[in-house]
């Protein structure tokens, strides 16, 4: 049985790199000042860059059903089934489009919820690739996927605050006293949700708390993406080395619909769930 293994753009990952780990990809939407562009596709996370720092209007939007349906028809074309993996159902309509679209298909696309986001989706797709390799009926796929996304965790640490302003997550006053203290949080990406668990003075500070975080979740292997900051990336690998913590070689960009949510320069770390309990 000849299987596509699928995401949207939320993974991180530009489509020839998706493509060189097996994966296909589907297109969030960015809107920049009304309109409408495909991630990766017709707008670049720099260019996301570009325009936030220009303050433009910045927004995002999942592809609708009729979309993924051609996305769908095109990959059972070519295969007998497809996995569908998307960012969490809590953060993003993707999942509840993805859904309505697969019903379609007679059980030839399975849709999963990662409960994640970025590299949160290409776990779940490499532990279907190796379930379904180990022998898993495809009808135990989905049940055994919902399980292993509720051990997918992140932590997201924002360059700056402005986007959280500017999507209303914080309010204005929270907003100012945070920017004039130099005050960030760390955001932890847990079963669905985003929710911060710590604050720090400064965007070094919050690398190393990152970096003690994970040494207390004792975490063997991560996954690092981050919003056009390539040079902190690679100063948390470096602060993460004599952890023992193993740093996946495939860093993950954010891409243009999460860098318009996050902002700027935002660095996240995602941990590979071990064997199960």
């Amino acid at each position: 049985m000849k299987i596509a293994f699928a995401a949207d753009s939320t993974i991180g990952l530009e489509p020839e790199r998706a493509r060189a780990l097996g994966f296909e990809v589907i297109p969030a939407k960015v809107i920049v000042d009304g309109v409408v562009h495909r991630d990766y596709l017709d707008i670049t996370p720099q260019e996301v860059v570009a325009a936030f720092r220009a303050q433009k209007s910045l927004s995002t939007s999942q592809p609708n059903p009729e979309e993924f349906a051609r996305f769908y028809e095109d990959l059972l074309s070519r295969h007998d089934r497809v996995v569908s993996a998307h960012a969490s159902s809590k953060l993003s309509g993707i999942y509840a489009s993805a859904r309505q679209a697969s019903a379609a298909f007679s059980g030839r696309v399975k849709v999963i919820d990662t409960l994640s986001l970025n590299a949160g989706l290409r776990f779940v797709l490499e532990e279907a690739r190796r379930r379904l390799k180990a022998g898993l009926a495809w009808e135990d796929l989905e049940t055994a996927l919902s399980a292993y996304a509720k051990r997918i965790h992140g932590l997201v640490l924002p360059a700056t605050l402005e986007a959280l302003l500017r999507s209303g997550r914080i309010s204005g006053l929270a907003g100012f006293v945070g920017q004039l203290l130099r005050i960030l949080p760390i955001l932890a990406v847990e079963k669905g949700e985003v929710f911060p668990i710590d604050r720090v003075r400064g965007f070094k500070q919050g690398l190393r708390r990152i970096t003690e975080h994970l040494r207390r979740r004792r975490s063997a292997s991560v996954v690092l993406a981050h919003a056009e900051n390539p040079k902190a990336t690679a100063e948390l690998v470096k602060m993460l080395s004599p952890l023992g913590i193993a740093v996946d070689p495939t860093i993950h960009d954010a891409g243009a619909a999460v860098t318009a949510q996050a902002g700027p320069g935002a660095i996240g770390v995602f941990i590979r769930p071990g064997p199960e309990p």
